[in-house]
């Protein structure tokens, strides 16, 4: 009989600690749950700024083809002077020697 409570006893202990042991790896769980969910809400929030990134750089990518084109053709409009400028100068010159 003493076996008997004695086997029961350590069940007992043994159960006790099964269930201690049970419930720190469900506040474990629930510990790394939250990280998770804080982890995920990290990510999104990553990825809505590398969104926001993409779209400004280009933005930034268009606006600089823009000023490129605008340079060639400022250029363009730059010797189109020049040369007219040129022209009048000659035409200036002509004009001079013909009086």
């Amino acid at each position: 009989m003493v076996a008997i409570h004695a086997v029961f006893a350590k069940l007992t202990a043994y159960l006790m600690r099964l269930f201690k042991e049970k419930e720190e790896l469900r506040k474990e769980q629930e510990i790394l749950e939250r990280e998770k969910n804080s982890l995920t809400r990290i990510q999104e929030g990553l990825q809505r700024e590398q969104e926001i990134l993409e779209k400004e750089q280009n933005e930034l990518t268009n606006l600089h083809k823009d000023l490129e084109k605008e340079q060639y053709d400022l250029q363009l409009e730059y010797k189109r002077l020049k040369r007219q400028n040129e022209e009048l100068q000659l035409k200036l010159k002509s004009l001079k020697r013909d009086k």
